[in-house]
């Protein structure tokens, strides 16, 4: 017989009723899975896709039908082709947490209820789903539809800590869900903003994917980035709380548009004023960070160079505006499947010579401590163009080498930040004086570097081609009719065969997008 399902509400994306029909026909008789409905806590509301009720264990689960490879660093979750965003683990765990509070207080007449094992996980419920995890943070928790009936019918997934004889509570719990859960409110909207997908969270703010009501669900997507507002601050606080996000806004409106910069398209508060919501658009690429852990197909020089070059321009155009990005690491460097660069990551940034205030206000726990300027690693207030030159030097040494110069910031003071290698040797075909024009990014006093300016004036006398003693012969003028394999068109695609003969129009090759790793 199939397991015992207990609808609450109807399920909102096709990973969920996937999710829904395989746990249903695939596990046991003796289990109980809920789906679909809200716990109320405090004035939240916490919305759960599906609990299932085994003999040893409780879990909450939430479906996500996520494709390819993703790769996480314990915080945040890099696709290939999409936006990074936070992992949504720890918020499924923390719903576990919350439900078993619930269940400890409730049945507290009950001795041995504080023993249950509850915890989170997040289903995946495409096939070609592939987890990265190098860590080992996370990967226990992330599960995928081959795996769920071993997953969820093993025992000896519980620690020794706790009691698996859940079964004789069977009837307890299942009461206590039933009394607290509720239907979800319909769609998740915000202002004109309707909810496709949550990507991720985390304490400060959720990630989400959205579509414009008015425009229909056909229409161009955008990303949400909702923050929290905690209303149960006394007044004083939770005025400087508002004024912390909306800052964010704040200092990316005073960047004019730019095309290696996000584009922001509004922000607003909801109309009971617990949330702030940030609106940019939705980015299709990969994050740096994946690029450079790519071996089957790496970034060419030629595209390094571009890289580096719309970089620099992104942060040059946010200078000459007077904002400090102040996080700059190769997770906020998203490259577009158009394979252009797009500068990200503005939450912690701040006007030159203003206020320090911030969004979440503890700057030094976020900040990625591998890309921090020294001067700026134990107070972040004094972060200016320079300390992002700085951080910037550190970014292009590892694009084009493909590791980081320095392992921590201990080696990094030890060194005095000069490099470990030269660039030049390890990748043959960069100019000549391409490595001290490196070291003017890093140079360990700041009072030492040059502005932002005078940098990409020298990146541009650097990399521009230079006038030859000698005339060469022209270059053999291709024949498109009859491309061959291999041959480079553009600066992203690379020839893999003509297919068909030539027509009256044109000429069709199948190609590969070497910044999409895709077939043309």
């Amino acid at each position: 017989m199939p397991a015992q399902v207990i609808k609450v509400g109807d399920p909102k994306t096709e990973s969920e009723r996937m999710a829904i029909k395989f746990l249903k026909e695939n596990l046991p008789s003796t289990y109980t899975i809920f789906h679909n409905f809200e716990i109320k806590k405090d004035r939240e509301f916490l919305e759960i896709d599906l609990a299932i009720i085994t003999p040893h264990a409780v879990y909450l689960v939430d479906a996500k039908h996520i494709r390819g490879k993703v790769t996480t660093d314990g915080q945040m979750w890099y696709p290939e082709g999409r936006a990074p965003f936070p992992s949504p683990l720890p918020k499924i765990r923390n719903n576990a947490r919350i439900l078993k509070g619930l269940l400890t207080s409730q049945l507290a007449h009950l001795s041995g209820v504080s023993k249950i094992f509850i915890d989170g996980v997040v289903l995946i419920t495409s096939e070609d789903f592939r987890f990265i995890d190098q860590a080992g943070r996370e990967e226990s928790g992330i599960i995928q539809l081959n795996q769920v009936v071993h997953f969820f019918t093993d025992p000896s997934q519980v620690p020794d800590r706790f009691d698996r004889s859940v079964h004789k509570y069977f009837t307890n719990i299942q009461k206590v869900i039933k009394g607290n859960a509720k239907p979800p409110s319909g769609p998740l909207v915000f202002g004109e903003w309707e909810v496709t997908e949550e990507l991720g969270s985390t304490e400060a703010y959720t990630d989400y994917r959205a579509f414009n009501k008015t425009a229909g669900k056909k229409s161009v997507t955008a990303r949400l980035r909702v923050y929290h507002v905690d209303l149960y601050l006394p007044e004083e606080e939770r005025k400087l709380q508002q004024q912390r996000i909306s800052r964010a806004y704040s200092v990316l409106s005073k960047i004019p548009p730019y095309p290696n910069i996000i584009g922001v398209r509004t922000f607003f508060a909801t109309e009971d004023e617990e949330n702030y919501v940030l609106v940019t658009e939705d980015l299709q690429g990969d994050a740096l960070r994946i690029r450079l852990n790519q071996q089957e197909l790496p970034l060419t020089l030629e595209q390094k160079v571009g890289i580096t070059t719309e970089f620099l321009n992104a942060l040059a155009h946010a200078h000459r505006n007077n904002v400090v990005h102040r996080n700059l690491s190769p997770a906020v460097l998203l490259i577009g499947l158009d394979g252009h660069l797009r500068l990200t990551g503005f939450e912690y940034a701040r006007v030159s010579g203003g206020s320090t205030q911030t969004i979440a206000g503890k700057i030094k726990s976020e900040l990625d401590p591998a890309y921090i300027a020294p001067e700026v690693y134990d107070d972040p207030a004094k972060a200016t163009p320079k300390t992002d030159l700085f951080s910037a030097g550190l970014i292009i040494y590892e694009l084009f080498i493909g590791e980081r110069p320095f392992s921590d910031l201990s080696s990094l003071v030890a060194s005095k930040a000069i490099f470990p290698d030269s660039v030049e040797r390890l990748c043959p075909g960069l100019p000549k004086g391409f490595d001290d024009w490196l070291n003017l990014l890093c140079r360990y006093d700041p009072k030492d570097r040059l502005d932002t300016d005078e940098i990409i004036l020298r990146w541009n006398t650097l990399v521009k081609p230079q006038k030859p003693d000698i005339i060469p012969e022209p270059s053999p003028t291709l024949n498109y009719e009859d491309l061959p394999q291999n041959t480079p068109i553009a600066i992203k695609y690379i020839v893999e065969r003509k297919l068909g003969k030539p027509g009256s129009f044109g000429i069709v090759y199948k190609v590969i997008d070497t910044f999409a790793e895709q077939p043309r």
